[in-house]
């Protein structure tokens, strides 16, 4: 312990089977086959010579259409007319003055409400008609000017100049009672000077516009928009916003946007943090498209290796963790005006430092000059609001309106039909009466009938599999945040301020949602969620598509392969099934695929997510969903130094957000694979990471920016002292702190590395002159940081290729040598990217991250260590020595997750150097089934029994060699 640690305290359900819709639904539902139409087809015509003009070009153009090219063409010539006069006139303007994406988006707006009042057939059908493309002879578009101040002419790029003279002929106009001379000066006066002839080409594309203004009727629809003056309005009053807003309300998109024109903005960038890189990389993408700009200019992101932001960007998305990483340089956040922390309910450990740092500069160094909004989806945000009170005191609560959807779920009439269990009913809140108990019996018996549907699964087998499927419970929880934070209150919403804290609640778009619970304990999750992505398939009719919840990549990728081996028993007249994977380390390429339409019109998407898909991303279409219940959360023990990744149980919190997904365009359902008693049961929110995890990290980044009494930071949840002792303890050993509990040279240096602090001491300790192989360790680390990089093979005939075509990467020594011998491999041979990887069975997409991580490293260490030199020409064997060299490297910072052969005659087995427990070595590893004297691993992880990840071979006296005083009397 170091000498600075001393005396550191502080029922099951009756009824039938309701999957099945009652016969009349059924009848309605099924639609009958159409009939193929004849005479359709014709002969190919033959094609015109070459020389010739084709049939096209040859039909003569009709009088209207010859008139409207003829005006379209004088249009232009009276415009280049008019500009050329203009720019021989005056002098040449200030790049500045060119207007800037949010004040085109103002003008837009403003031409909006200018001519809402004078809608008539003539301005719907010009409307309709500024849809089209330019016409030959009409001007290209423009980038425009500030001077434009007219709101009734559009100033739109892409809009075809010749249907504003087509309007000024009829009289039509955006305000009524407008001259159609007035009209004209008007759209005289609105048109732009042209573009400067000298300088670069415009950054923002009239294609970037045109969607965006796409987008713009997409944005008006969201549940949030309507709120802005009174978000707006929130942070004028107070410099603390703290927002409950569900998940598809807007609120991540729309945040950034409304803000930017705000005074108090100063020209300074809005920061938005995430926690989790998919979400801010996401979200930055579609507010730029909103915006109409380009990403990584107006709008960027800013994540773990890869950085797309420019000292033009006004609204950055970050993960939590690099906001930390940039409080190191700029403790004060100068270069923010506002700082938004979305998602706070997941309260990760950089989440919860964040709002810590927050509250100390809105209330000190920046006071007055730093606005804060705190957003989430649960009901925590009073306990966040009353954290950022200045002087935490109880507030004032000013009674607001309740949403509609809170209205819906607890009318009367749900209540009464909720209570009568002999009545059943397909949805709740639906327009289907109740059926009675005798016809209900008549239906049922037809029904058993035709079990084997015309989509040729035998339902009944699944439903009388031991495991059951979910039935429907009585009385139905609402669906989502809101909602749940209306019961509690009796009904009412608040708008409430805290003192220096404004509290805004949003209610979001909720239809109502049927759950179904499970009559007993499901044992395999696995197979029920198979089972019931079946039965709801071939129950429930188009459109809905399903969303399953499991807890991993590897049970996402078994159960695709599952539902497509079976899906190809289904009829020809059953929609087809879109089976798509969603998880952190999916290509974007492929996380994108859920949010489009199925790639044909009778096929039903099957998602089959992780629990990113409970608030940090909103699938469309999703009717259907099935909650395993399950998720893996990090869970670290302070005795025993260790921390893995378990499956455990979710909160009551995160299953209404799993539920809600069904609700968000329709009425839907759910199916919970466990009991209700079981949910009763959960813990009513998921516990804090920072309770639950090591928080090593945490406190170099306190003892970085200057905190040395960390048992005593503003911790929003205080960790255990237990966990801050043994962080400590870790930190100390590793060398980022002193004896008297300060933080050292080194460790300032490990700080300022994106890593875990074992990982950049690993990096630091490789750079010493006695180990001299940084750029080889910063190869293993680049590769450790990336998921996925060595898939399991696609197929069993694969796998015998698979091992051949690795063969040339194993080595003896372990898994660290052996990635380091695959990047020699590709390195030195050569080929392209994306055939070596085929070749090798090597994740394409892994290796292009892998290649961008080893870069950011090399940039980071070449900073702090400005004698690295990188020698692109490394030779492609690595030999016993260099190998010795990297193994003892990584000692210096895993020195406490190794472990020693365990009892003869039991491979794989060994026993931890600190604390004495059983770990096996992970299939996946090259010493699986072997016996070493000692092993380092990289990662502990607990499945049906504990592993040890990505080991390799050691000695024990390379052990007490690398940690002295720590594992003496151990090895």
């Amino acid at each position: 312990m170091p000498p600075f640690a001393d005396g550191l305290t502080k029922a099951s359900p009756k009824g039938g089977n309701v999957f099945s819709l009652s016969s009349k639904k059924k009848r309605a539902s099924e639609k009958e086959k159409p009939k193929p139409l004849k005479g359709i087809l014709k002969k190919p015509a033959q094609q015109p010579p070459q020389n010739s003009p084709s049939a096209e070009e040859a039909k003569p153009l009709s009088n209207r259409e010859r008139k409207r090219q003829e005006r379209a063409k004088a249009w232009a010539a009276k415009i280049a007319e008019r500009e050329a006069a203009e720019a021989a006139a005056s002098p040449k303007k200030a790049a500045g003055e060119q207007m800037t994406d949010i004040e085109f988006l103002q003008r837009k707006r403003a031409r909006q409400e200018a001519g809402s009042g004078g809608g008539n057939a003539n301005q719907k059908k010009r409307r309709k008609e500024e849809s089209f493309p330019l016409l030959d002879g009409a001007p290209a578009p423009r980038v425009f000017s500030p001077n434009s101040t007219s709101a009734t002419e559009s100033n739109d790029p892409g809009v075809n100049p010749m249907f504003l003279n087509k309007g000024k002929e009829k009289g039509a106009t955006g305000n009524p009672g407008a001259s159609q001379n007035s009209r004209a000066d008007s759209a005289r006066a609105a048109m732009p000077p042209p573009p400067k002839p000298v300088g670069p080409p415009q950054v923002h594309s009239a294609q970037l516009r045109r969607h965006a203004l796409e987008l713009e009727k997409s944005r008006q629809k969201l549940p949030i928009y309507p709120h802005a003056d009174t978000l707006r309005q929130c942070l004028r009053d107070r410099h603390v916003l703290v927002m409950m807003g569900e998940t598809g309300s807007g609120k991540s998109t729309q945040i950034g946007q409304f803000l930017v024109d705000e005074p108090w903005r100063a020209g300074r960038c809005i920061a938005i943090t995430q926690p989790r890189k998919v979400a801010a990389v996401n979200l930055a993408r579609r507010v730029a498209a909103e915006m109409g700009v380009r990403l990584g200019e107006e709008v960027g992101y800013n994540v773990r290796f890869d950085n797309r932001s420019s000292d033009k960007t006004i609204i950055k998305f970050l993960t939590d963790g690099m906001l930390l990483q940039e409080m190191l340089a700029d403790p004060k956040l100068k270069r923010y005006s506002c700082v938004v922390v979305d998602e706070a309910h997941e309260r990760t450990v950089g989440t919860d430092l964040v709002m810590g740092f927050l509250r100390k500069l809105v209330y000190g160094e920046r006071r007055g000059s730093l606005k804060v909004v705190i957003m989430s989806a649960t009901m925590e945000v009073k306990t966040m609001a009353r954290f950022f009170e200045e002087n935490r005191g109880e507030g004032v609560i000013i009674p607001g309106l309740m949403p509609e959807a809170s209205k819906e779920e607890s009318t009367p009439e749900a209540k009464e039909e909720e209570s009568t269990p002999e009545f059943k009913e397909e949805s709740v809140g639906s327009e289907t009466r109740p059926t009675p108990p005798e016809t209900d019996k008549k239906a049922k018996r037809k029904k058993k009938k035709k079990k084997k549907n015309k989509g040729g699964i035998d339902t009944m087998k699944l439903i009388r599999s031991p495991s059951p499927i979910p039935e429907r419970i009585k009385t139905p929880e609402p669906t989502s945040a809101a909602g749940f934070e209306a019961e509690r209150s009796g009904g009412k919403m608040f708008f409430p301020y805290f003192g220096t804290v404004a509290l805004l609640i949003v209610p979001g778009r909720q239809y109502p949602v049927e759950s179904l619970h499970a009559a007993a304990p499901v044992q395999d999750y696995i197979d029920i969620s198979f089972r019931t992505v079946f039965q709801i398939h071939c129950t429930h009719p188009m459109p809905g598509d399903i969303l399953v919840f499991l807890t991993g990549q590897d049970e996402i990728e078994n159960l695709k392969k599952t539902i497509l081996e079976h899906a190809a028993a289904l009829t020809k007249e059953m929609p087809q099934m879109h089976v798509l994977p969603l998880y952190a380390a999916l290509p974007f390429a492929q996380q994108n695929k859920v949010f489009l339409p199925a790639p044909q019109k009778n096929m039903r998407k099957v998602i089959l997510c992780t629990n990113i898909a409970e608030t940090s991303v909103t699938v469309p279409g999703v009717r259907y969903v099935v909650d395993c219940g399950k998720a893996k959360l990090k869970q670290f023990r302070p005795k025993l130094g260790l921390e893995s990744l378990l499956v455990t149980p979710i909160s009551q919190s995160s299953a209404l957000q799993r539920r809600g997904r069904a609700g968000r365009e329709g009425p839907g359902k759910c199916w919970h694979l466990y009991t209700e008693d079981a949910f009763n049961e959960l813990a009513q929110v998921t516990k804090p990471e920072i309770l639950r995890t090591d928080v090593s990290n945490a406190i170099l980044i306190l003892k970085a920016r200057g905190h040395d009494d960390v048992v005593n930071f503003d911790y929003l949840s205080p960790p255990k002292l237990e966990s801050l002792q043994k962080a400590l303890e870790q930190l100390y050993s590793l060398g980022a702190l002193g004896n008297d509990g300060k933080i050292t040279p080194l460790g300032k240096k490990m700080a300022k590395l994106p890593l875990a602090p074992p990982l950049a001491r690993v990096l630091l300790a490789a750079a010493d002159k006695d180990m001299n192989c940084l750029p080889e360790v910063v190869d293993v680390v680049a590769a450790l940081s990336v998921d996925n990089l060595l898939p399991p093979p696609p197929s069993e005939e694969l796998r015998e290729q698979m091992e051949e075509a690795r063969q040339r990467f194993r080595r003896a020594e372990g898994d660290h040598i052996m990635l380091l011998e695959l990047v020699r491999s590709f390195d030195s041979s050569g080929e392209k990217l994306k055939g070596w990887c085929e070749a090798h069975f090597v994740s394409h997409y892994a290796m292009k991250t892998f290649i961008d991580i080893r870069a950011q490293l090399r940039t980071y260490c070449s900073s702090l260590l400005s004698s690295t030199t990188w020698d692109s020409a490394a030779a492609e064997t690595i030999s016993p020595d260099l190998a010795e060299r990297v193994l003892k490297a990584f000692l210096k910072g895993f020195f406490h997750q190794t472990a020693r052969a365990g009892p003869e005659g039991r491979l794989g087995e060994y026993l931890t150097v600190l604390g004495h427990q059983n770990v096996n070595v992970h299939p996946a590893s090259i010493l699986f089934g072997k016996r070493k004297e000692a092993i380092v691993y990289h990662e502990y992880v607990f499945t049906t029994k504990p592993f040890a990840r990505w080991c390799s071979a050691v000695q024990l006296d390379w052990v007490a060699e690398a940690s002295p005083g720590w594992v003496k009397g151990e090895v």
